[in-house]
């Protein structure tokens, strides 16, 4: 399933070498939250935790990663209850937002999280991959969990948010 919806086939060993830098944070993961057909495993999300530093303040920052649904069971609102149920999980265990990064651009995309409650980071994101390198990605949405009043002040900061160490 997961090739399906994450595999590059013309991916270098340079971009696959890169990816892994970028996406170094299963430390950071929370629970696997899968959907099941006929004991088939046919979607799944990953939900994520990590203590950052916002504005000199500690945040619980919750992530979502990996949403994925194999394509023959697309379209019948599984990708949207994964969302929710790891929104869920990230509440129970003390989040204070939510944030996530996805294909922006592509159909459909965007309007699901914006009914998750995400909302696009308009200067983009920041991050440190697993070498040092500092990134910085404009593909990132992030909701309000526990603190609204925190998910406010990272939406109309004129900077891009800092989100530690490695994406999700």
């Amino acid at each position: 399933m997961a090739p399906a919806c994450f595999k590059n086939p013309v991916e270098t060993e340079e971009q696959r070498a890169e990816r892994h830098d970028r996406f170094a944070s299963q430390g950071d993961v929370v629970k696997r939250i899968l959907a099941l057909r006929d004991g088939e495993v046919v979607g799944m999300a990953v939900a994520y935790r990590r203590a950052i530093r916002f504005a000199g303040w500690p945040v619980t920052l919750g992530g979502i990663g990996d949403v994925c649904v194999a394509p023959e069971h697309r379209r019948q609102g599984l990708a949207t209850r994964l969302t929710l149920a790891a929104l869920d999980e990230l509440r129970w265990v003390g989040c204070d937002v939510a944030y996530l990064c996805a294909t922006l651009d592509k159909p459909g995309l965007t309007e699901l999280y914006e009914r998750a409650g995400f909302r696009r980071l308009e200067y983009g994101h920041t991050y440190l991959g697993a070498s040092g390198r500092r990134y910085l990605d404009h593909d990132g949405m992030i909701a309000p969990l526990l603190s609204r009043q925190l998910f406010e002040a990272i939406v109309i900061q004129p900077e891009p948010f800092d989100i530690g160490v490695g994406n999700w």
